[in-house]
């Protein structure tokens, strides 16, 4: 994970969607570049997308997607105003 960029979100704002019937959160974010040595690799699952069903893994974790695990009952605390998203994208 070292030497590699990684990108953090931060939530400004969120409002609401209605799509296909459903409300959906929109998370207006801030892309944040993140020093590799301040994080703990102990602390974070890194999780490869360059594998079967990888695409699927990149949607089920963007905040704006509406098949997103945020969108998902039980998984509103994921997307709070002022707040990092918990996800971490490593390029």
């Amino acid at each position: 994970m070292y030497g590699k960029t990684i990108t953090a979100l931060h939530i400004k704002a969120l409002s609401e969607s209605v799509d296909e019937e459903d409300t959906n959160l929109l998370a207006e974010t801030i892309r944040v570049v993140i020093a590799p040595k301040t994080l703990n690799p102990v602390d974070w699952m890194y999780i490869p997308t360059n594998q079967m069903k990888g695409d699927f893994l990149v949607t089920s974790f963007e905040p704006r997607s509406m098949l997103g695990i945020a969108q998902r009952q039980g998984f509103e605390y994921l997307l709070k105003e002022g707040e990092f998203y918990s996800i971490l994208w490593v390029e």
